[in-house]
């Protein structure tokens, strides 16, 4: 057997003991890989710390079609008087429960899009390789510039706007059901598993705005020569969780279970129903061409307000409240 010499005492045993804490008679800290809860240590930390901030806010000279949401009680007063007093909309706070969700939702219509045969997809490319924009045209077979595969495009939306009104817009895909050249628009929606089962129509909000969005695909100067269906649209919800049963898989002959997580819904073209929302754009886009022109000094009234005072929750949000309610703002 081989010995090994003791070249010295441990240094350690060469110290005084410590004084025995009467009150707390085991003074030994706990090992640091048994210390859990401290910030750093949970991966929630991370997250909320990275997503939740601040988010700059929209400029107020462009109308989005989303502004327009009937239950977002658009006020073109607003920008109005944000213009006339060279005031700028303060940034905004995302939480991370906000910023996830959102997230959630561009994941979904990225999922659908790269799951739909390419041939059928039209839209905008950009490619993730060299940066390169292909615009208005089906899924390419590589990019254009540096001939990297279909896999390095990632689509984008194709932007709308109406000259008149300058409203802007963009819906989440176009795509060719029939193969016949013509583009019809899809909304895509992400929910849970519980709304989605009990769902038996589209959400009147998704409804109306993919009603604007044709409105406003028409009038766009560089999509008229695309052949697009400008008269219905589609609403396309996907659950996040799960699936329901349906009969249609077997109706239509496919190989797949008879379940789906999607729901379908038809969108007939209706410009009724934005009319209304429509109006008060162009109000305020009068004035705003009138002040351009000729300033501060032009005789066109500013735009009609929608709160009724300055209690109300909107006008406690807004940026100009004070401007709006001034008894010395001429109305």
């Amino acid at each position: 057997m081989i010995k090994f010499k003791n070249v010295g005492k441990d240094p350690l045993s060469e110290l005084p003991p410590k004084p025995i804490d009467t009150k707390n008679p085991d003074p030994s800290p706990e090992p640091l890989y048994k210390i859990k809860d401290f910030p750093n240590n949970h991966v929630m930390y991370h997250l909320h710390k990275q997503v939740a901030g601040s988010r700059g806010a929209r400029a107020h000279n462009v109308v989005h079609a989303s502004d327009l949401d009937p239950v977002r009680r658009w006020c073109p007063r607003e920008p109005a008087l944000l213009t006339k007093y060279t005031f700028k909309r303060p940034s905004g706070f995302i939480s991370t429960a906000q910023g996830t969700v959102f997230k959630f939702g561009h994941k979904a219509a990225d999922i659908v899009i790269e799951s739909l045969p390419p041939e059928i997809v039209w839209g905008n490319w950009k490619c993730l390789a060299c940066g390169h924009d292909q615009k208005h045209q089906f899924t390419p077979p590589a990019c254009q510039k540096c001939n990297a595969n279909r896999k390095a495009l990632s689509y984008r939306e194709v932007f709308m706007r109406d000259p008149a009104t300058g409203i802007v817009g963009s819906c989440d895909v176009w795509v060719d059901l029939l193969k016949n050249g013509q583009k019809t628009m899809i909304e895509i929606k992400s929910e849970g598993n519980t709304s989605f089962k009990n769902r038996s129509k589209a959400e009147f909000d998704h409804d109306w705005r993919t009603k604007l969005y044709l409105w406003i695909a028409e009038r766009t100067p560089w999509l008229t020569e695309h052949n697009l269906n400008l008269h219905e649209a589609r609403v396309l919800y996907v659950t996040k969780e799960g699936h329901i049963d349906t009969d249609l898989v077997k109706k239509w002959g496919l190989s797949d279970w008879s379940k789906t997580p999607f729901k379908e819904y038809f969108v007939e073209r209706d410009d009724t129903f934005s009319q209304n929302q429509r109006d008060l754009v162009v109000t305020y886009r009068k004035w705003r061409n009138a002040f351009d022109a000729h300033g501060q000094h032009h005789a066109v009234p500013l735009p009609p307000r929608v709160c009724k005072t300055k209690n109300d929750t909107k006008a406690r949000d807004c940026s100009v409240c004070k401007q709006c309610f001034d008894v010395g703002v001429k109305k």
